[in-house]
């Protein structure tokens, strides 16, 4: 049994929380996006961090939110929560209006929640400035792992200033959610920042994301226990050739793909090669390739550092194809790569 197996066995009979990357430490997809970039209007993608998905709206009626992507470093709770979400409204906003964050529960874990008829949310949460409603929302899959359409089954608001503190860090705790046979889909929890129209700056802050079966919330923990085995389950849907620090289409050799042949005569448009995942995916992923020398998507770089085109195919959960598709007399060729497999 290879570590990503045993640690999807894990998580579906053992962890306390289903959520990944609640902490909000790992942000494989962009640690340098902000503010309009961040939080795209009326698109939902995995641009930010990891498992994490955001989009804003109402950018049309006078008002917006922006924000980082990257957790923010403010040391503000205790050690376990480092790093925040952090997003700030510039305008007034109407109640139509705002931002929702959202992480999608894969079925293979959904199914705990299911099975047992109850679930509790919580997070960590501080709004400073002008009135603001949170929605939390909980929807369930029509299809299997497919989010395409999906259920509303529960939901419950919250006010800044009144059924939740205002200007102060405090837990915003739901529990006793009754959970449909339906969820075994797949379980997505939504979090809705709305203005009031009111003028004036808001940040909202949260960290410290909980997702449990059962009636009541569980003490906060990591799905595997650590940072380091976290990385593992979150390359499950998404990972890069590059170190975990760099962000992808960075030009650099560091972490790169590369392949060569000594002293035997030249690779040519027919090389084909076989990569190993670092992790077993979800499903085959989408695959795009960037050349180590200049950033440029599905291009690899020669030994001179000219950039040629490289193609990928026969992609499957543990291993991919790739190929050099561009006539060329070099001797070695390496690229950076990321391969998204997400809900």
């Amino acid at each position: 049994m290879s570590k990503n197996d045993t640690s999807i066995l894990r998580v579906t009979n053992e962890v306390s929380n289903l959520f990944m990357n609640s902490n909000m430490r790992h942000s494989q997809h962009s640690l340098n996006l902000v503010g309009s970039a961040a939080f795209v209007i009326d698109s939902v993608t995995y641009k930010t961090l990891d498992r994490f998905q955001f989009n804003r709206d109402g950018a049309s009626n006078g008002g917006d939110f922006y924000g980082t992507s990257d957790a923010v470093s403010v040391g503000i709770i205790d050690s376990r929560f480092d790093t925040i979400l952090e997003a700030s409204k510039v305008l007034a906003v109407p109640a139509t209006d705002g931002l929702t964050g959202r992480q999608r529960i894969e079925s293979i874990f959904a199914k705990r929640l299911a099975a047992e008829g109850k679930m509790s949310f919580s997070k960590l949460m501080k709004i400073e400035g002008v009135t603001e409603t949170v929605t939390i929302e909980f929807y369930y899959a029509n299809a299997k792992d497919n989010f395409s359409a999906v259920t509303l089954f529960n939901s419950k608001v919250f006010t800044s200033g009144g059924n939740f503190p205002f200007n102060v860090w405090d837990e915003l705790k739901i529990d006793n959610v009754n959970v449909p046979s339906q969820a075994a889909n797949g379980v997505e929890i939504r979090v809705v920042v709305r203005g009031d129209g009111s003028a004036g700056a808001t940040q909202y802050r949260t960290t410290g994301w909980q997702c449990n079966e059962g009636s009541r919330v569980l003490p906060w923990s990591l799905m595997l226990g650590d940072d380091l085995q976290e990385i593992d389950i979150l390359q499950r849907y998404f990972e890069k050739s590059y170190d975990v620090d760099i962000d992808p289409g960075t030009a650099g050799a560091l972490g790169r793909v590369q392949w060569s042949v000594l002293n035997y005569g030249v690779m040519n448009n027919n090389s084909f090669i076989s990569e190993p995942f670092k992790t077993i995916k979800r499903v085959p992923p989408t695959i795009i390739g960037f050349s180590a020398t200049l950033g440029t998507i599905n291009r690899f770089s020669d030994e001179g550092g000219v950039d040629r085109v490289v193609s990928f195919s026969s992609i499957g959960t543990k291993h991919f194809g790739w190929k050099h598709a561009d006539a060329s007399s070099t001797t070695g060729m390496s690229y950076h790569y990321t391969a998204q497999a997400e809900l």
